[in-house]
């Protein structure tokens, strides 16, 4: 699970309390991040939830080294068979 400040990048990826926690960096966030974190100390359920999303997120976005090297090669052969 991540924790992190809002950046746009991140923001695609994470969103907060589904699939993470995430603060705006403009804001005094510290109080509020200590709350979340410790209400997923106590709360299980909510825990293991965060973390399921965390696994789907993953098995939708992140490429494999295998689908990464075989999209890079694809895109090479595509620009020089032009």
């Amino acid at each position: 699970m991540k924790i992190t400040l809002y950046k746009q990048a991140i923001k695609s990826w994470i969103t907060h309390g589904i699939n993470g926690l995430i603060y705006n960096p403009n804001e005094d966030f510290y109080e509020k991040a200590a709350e979340d974190i410790l209400n997923l100390i106590r709360d299980k359920n909510s825990y293991e939830k965060i973390l399921k999303n965390v696994e789907k997120i993953e098995k939708e976005k992140l490429w494999t080294w295998d689908e990464r090297l075989k999209a890079e090669v694809d895109r090479v052969e595509g620009i020089l068979c032009r």
